[in-house]
């Protein structure tokens, strides 16, 4: 049965790193302050897109008693260094101070079970919220409202608001965190200086030609560009995965247009009908790839791969259910986990699966996917020889050489290698790179160019292993600007935000499993009769072990002012020994309930974490029981 908990915070362990804070940060020190604790890892693109919803956060409360303190809880062994996170903080605009969670404990300490979590605790020093996945803002914004009207009634907040935000050294560099790499048939070049916000072109002696991004030479709506594309020797296509668009740049014209995306993020996966291109908003594309008319859009944040018609001014998936994890089959059946650098071979798109640490091909007209160099979401490491036997690290990006060799930034290994189509091996070709994420191939085939991100250079280098500076000099960098706080239409008061998880974990056998889960608003409120609601289900641990039926679910709440989720599930167990997997289950609908002696009904959000034990001894038919406080 689902209760509903309420619990102190932990404090910190002493004896962990700090970054961006004087002296280590400890909760106690911070009673009378509503603290929001951001548990994420660098790779996570959906921690990503935490990032610019706390920056905007912090902004409102700038002079209230609200504090946002970063946790990051590693995934990938790179990820663990103290320097890599740093490297981050700059990389995401990160301002508050972030804890280096070393062996989990924070995590563990908390009871985190996927990134990225938020959680929300109160002056007095009790949790008010945990919240797995990406927050609404404007009932994350409610609920810390509430929480501060809360606490000044009570008298609990503090005199005098802390600060924590510190002057944090940003790398200032003509190139920062250059992503990646595209070269035309004639030799013109281009590189992401996504740190700067901007795409620099230069031709194939070296000579700077143009600078798009925001009020330069060729104005572009850009804030974090990342995958480019030649189209013929006039048009450069890039994907700007802050943005959330694709924009087309005239270079002839200096001219620029979206031709995909709203500029606003996505809240769901893309459908496989077509869709106005320009009237879907996106999740963070991140690599394109031309095919004529159509561009095939690696898109990162809905873990698919997209097709847009320019044509016809449409988009559509062309493979990935939405679920992460790495799946073969029809389009209409894969599934990713964060698709990254892709390339054009022949009639396929081979590209990057940087969560799953894999190489995956993608038949660009049927969206037939299949695996060539298999990692998983779990799995990964760096090892050289045949496909079959290879690992990668969080690889980001590809480059083609136009006849049967794959260059591989394979990131978090800090390496470049080379995989030879024809016989199915790979090699590593340099080491001791700064997470390089883009390459392409020059002329001739016997150099690359890499940019080499958190090195904030872009390098040459020789099939013999050599490194050296390249050509391509940036432009000097001009003042970007800096995002503010907008104005935020949130609700005046929020019913849940979060609710709590099973204690005992269901335990659900190999095979088809029927889960039921029975939900109610809770409290003093009920849902209201009839009215819409919407179901999301993402799978937050070993979504390789276990597929839900759908991902997406909406309806009309029934007369018995219970709903009732019925959810299959396909699981799988490849040992003997019991494993730990996890369903996050968010439902938003209308709830009603007795304030000042009148029926008041408001939006509601309510989030269920659903552990999950898989094994032999395991039942096939499930029930869970789930109320709101």
């Amino acid at each position: 049965m689902l209760e509903t908990l309420t619990i102190h915070a932990p404090d910190f362990d002493p004896s962990l790193t700090w970054l961006g804070a004087a002296a280590p940060v400890s909760l106690r020190d911070l009673r009378g302050h509503v603290v929001i604790l951001d548990f994420f890892t660098s790779c996570c693109v959906n921690c990503m897109h935490v990032a610019p919803i706390l920056h905007r956060l912090e902004s409102r409360f700038e002079r209230q008693a609200v504090v946002v303190l970063g946790v990051h809880t590693g995934k990938f062994d790179h990820e663990q260094e103290p320097a890599a996170v740093e490297a981050a903080m700059d990389r995401m605009r990160i301002r508050h101070p972030v804890l280096v969670d070393e062996g989990m404990r924070t995590w563990h300490a908390f009871a985190v079970r996927s990134w990225p979590t938020l959680v929300v605790v109160r002056p007095d020093g009790t949790i008010a919220a945990v919240a797995p996945g990406e927050p609404d803002e404007a009932s994350l914004h409610a609920l810390v409202t509430s929480e501060l009207d809360r606490a000044r009634a009570r008298g609990h907040l503090a005199r005098e608001p802390r600060s924590l935000h510190s002057a944090r050294h940003e790398t200032a560099a003509d190139f920062r965190f250059p992503a990646k790499v595209a070269r035309s048939q004639a030799g013109l070049v281009a590189v992401s200086d996504t740190g700067n916000a901007r795409v620099v072109v230069w031709d194939s002696l070296g000579a700077l030609l143009t600078v798009v991004g925001p009020g330069l030479e060729v104005d572009a709506p850009l804030d974090e560009p990342q995958g480019l594309v030649f189209d013929g020797e006039d048009l450069l296509v890039i994907a700007d995965a802050r943005t959330h668009t694709v924009v087309e740049v005239s270079l002839a014209r200096k001219t620029a247009r979206v031709v995909a995306g709203t500029g606003r993020m996505g809240t769901e996966s893309l459908s496989f009908g077509a869709t106005p291109a320009c009237g879907t908003a996106l999740r963070s594309p991140w690599d394109v790839a031309v095919f004529g008319d159509r561009l095939v859009v690696a898109m990162s944040g809905s873990h698919q791969v997209a097709v847009v018609d320019r044509a016809a001014g449409t988009v559509r998936a062309l493979a990935g259910t939405g679920a992460e994890s790495r799946l073969d089959g029809a389009g209409t059946d894969a599934t990713f986990s964060q698709p990254n650098g892709l390339v054009r071979v022949n009639d396929d798109v081979l590209l990057i699966d940087s969560e799953s640490s894999s190489l995956r091909a993608v038949h660009a007209e049927t969206g037939a996917t299949r695996t060539l160099i298999a990692g998983s979401l779990f799995t990964w490491g760096d090892a050289d020889g045949t496909f079959g036997e290879a690992q990668l690290q969080h690889p980001m990006g590809l480059a083609y050489d136009g006849a049967h060799t794959l260059a591989i930034c394979d990131t978090y290994n800090g390496k470049l290698k080379l995989a030879d189509l024809r016989t199915g091996t790979i090699r590593t070709l340099v080491s001791g790179l700064q997470e390089p994420s883009g390459a392409a191939f020059l002329p001739g085939s016997r150099e690359l160019l890499v940019a080499d991100g958190n090195g904030h250079r872009v390098a040459l280098v020789g099939l013999d292993g050599t490194v050296r500076p390249s050509a391509f000099a940036p432009p000097a960098i001009t003042a970007r600007a800096v995002s503010t706080a907008v104005a935020l239409d949130a609700p005046t008061d929020v019913v849940r935000f979060f609710d709590e998880v099973l204690h005992v974990s269901a335990h659900a056998a190999p095979g088809p499993v029927h889960l039921t889960v029975i939900v109610t608003a809770g409290g003093r409120h009920h849902f209201a009769l009839g009215a819409p609601y919407a179901v999301t289900v993402e799978v937050t641990r070993r979504s390789d072990l276990v597929i839900p039926s759908f991902t997406q679910a909406r309806g009309l709440i029934p007369d018995s002012g219970s709903l009732a989720i019925a959810l299959p599930l396909a699981v799988s167990l490849s040992g003997t020994e019991p494993v730990a997997s996890e369903l996050v289950l968010r439902v938003q609908s209308m709830a009603c309930g007795e304030r000042d002696h009148a029926a008041v009904c408001e939006p509601f959000t309510g989030w269920w974490r659903v552990p999950l034990v898989l094994g032999a001894n395991g039942a096939s038919t499930l029930v869970a029981q789930a109320s709101g406080a």
